[in-house]
């Protein structure tokens, strides 16, 4: 009796819950079998004797510990005379269904476990891409700003070295020029000046010796002053 309250047992935990099978098969020893289809909450049960080759009443005594626990669980249980159909309470439908639903959402955190581990790899490998350029650009970056430092520092140098040259070409010129005769002597700034008396134009006395105009007006103004201041001085003497 115990072994067939132990199986009685193992048939309630399972079928009185929601539930999908074909066929499920309890042997309560060598002659007797149960066996059971479910589908959700709607459950039919019926049993074989081996030995008779018939089928089993279910509503005996021997069987009523396990009829009595399906009894307390369905909302409608009826027979045809050899198989029992069973549907299944409320409350026991929520509590399948509450399993389901957990076992759902399981399964839906798992996917989305997955999924968010797949973008946090893809952001791994783009975070080491960008890694890889940055440091890139800092070796390009460093490599470009020292060619321009050096760019600049030559440059530097060859404009100090273009001024230094400039001074030095400067004095050199200027050693050159100082105390550098005139162009004219006294004796060609006399017959210019005597040129300009006779009547010719400035114009034609500067295409004569082949200088400017603004020279040979020089040269016969600076005459004439200094040949009035010396007039003048003498006759003081005098």
């Amino acid at each position: 009796m115990d072994d067939d309250m132990k199986i009685f047992n193992e048939i309630l935990d399972k079928h009185t819950k929601m539930y999908n099978c074909k066929r499920e098969s309890y042997m309560i020893n060598d002659d007797l079998e149960i066996l059971i289809s479910q589908d959700g909450n709607k459950v039919a049960m019926w049993g074989v004797n081996h030995k008779t080759d018939r089928f089993l009443n279910l509503s005996t005594k021997k069987f009523k510990k396990l009829m009595d626990g399906f009894k307390s669980v369905s909302t409608d249980m009826y027979s045809n005379g050899n198989c029992y159909y069973i549907t299944l309470g409320t409350s026991n439908n929520d509590s399948l269904v509450e399993d389901e639903s957990y076992e759902v959402e399981i399964e839906e955190l798992k996917s989305k476990i997955d999924c968010l581990n797949d973008v946090i790899a893809r952001l791994e490998r783009n975070n080491k891409r960008l890694e890889d350029d940055v440091e890139k650009y800092k070796k390009d970056y460093l490599y470009y700003f020292n060619e321009y430092l050096k760019l600049k520092d030559k440059d530097f140098k060859r404009n100090l070295d273009e001024m230094d040259q400039l001074k030095k070409n400067s004095l050199m010129h200027n050693a050159r020029g100082a105390g550098r005769k005139a162009k004219f002597t006294d004796d060609q700034v006399d017959e210019i000046r005597m040129l300009r008396e006779d009547g010719n134009t400035i114009k034609e006395i500067a295409n004569r010796y082949n200088c400017s105009v603004g020279l040979i007006h020089k040269l016969i103004n600076e005459k004439w002053r200094g040949g009035k201041i010396m007039d003048i001085a003498h006759k003081i003497c005098l």
